[in-house]
């Protein structure tokens, strides 16, 4: 009994140590995927959508991101309000509904920055982002439908094949294809 108790012991030890590395022979890995359970492993854009939960294979413009030594969960109705994204490529984000702002009126400490920010064909549709610092950053291709941009700063941004609506309010609080807006696109 005893002996077969250590062969069990011996086989046992055997087989977890041959499992922990690639095994090229057609066996199985035991290895760890990506989305395993570990939030650093759905990274921006093939994160969840629908919270920091889970893992995707395909681009959904969703995920964590460092930027800035901070770490940021990207995704629909975020509260990005203190987040610092300047130089950030969020390119195809999903921010629809987001906040990116705490208020109407400026307070620089409750403001995202996203200056020099690649936001190229982003949905930042519906978003809250008055006095948001927009200063440089590429949004070509951007959705801003019903986003709110009153007081935004869009100094030097790109603003190429933008798509908005009339329901989108422009930085100087007039709302976009309404005489005298200054959203700086067509």
């Amino acid at each position: 009994m005893k002996i077969l108790f250590a062969i069990g012991i011996a086989v046992s030890a055997l087989l977890l140590t041959s499992c922990t590395n690639p095994d090229t022979s057609g066996g199985v890995t035991m290895q760890k995927e990506v989305g395993d359970g570990d939030p650093s492993n759905w990274p921006f854009p093939h994160g969840s959508c629908s919270g920091a939960h889970a893992y995707a294979a395909t681009n959904t413009g969703c995920g964590w991101i460092t930027a800035n030594e901070k770490s940021y969960y990207i995704e629909p109705r975020a509260d990005l309000t203190f987040a610092n994204l300047s130089g950030t490529d969020l390119t195809g984000a999903n921010l629809s509904y987001a906040v990116l702002s705490e208020s109407i009126t400026p307070n620089p400490l409750h403001i995202a920055n996203l200056t020099n920010a690649n936001l190229v064909g982003a949905n930042l549709s519906n978003g809250f982002l008055p006095w948001v610092d927009l200063s440089g950053a590429n949004l070509s291709g951007a959705f801003l439908i019903g986003t709110s941009l009153t007081g935004a700063n869009l100094t030097n941004a790109i603003l190429t094949n933008v798509t908005a609506a009339n329901v989108t309010t422009c930085p100087n609080g007039v709302g976009w294809r309404t005489a005298g807006n200054n959203c700086g696109f067509v």
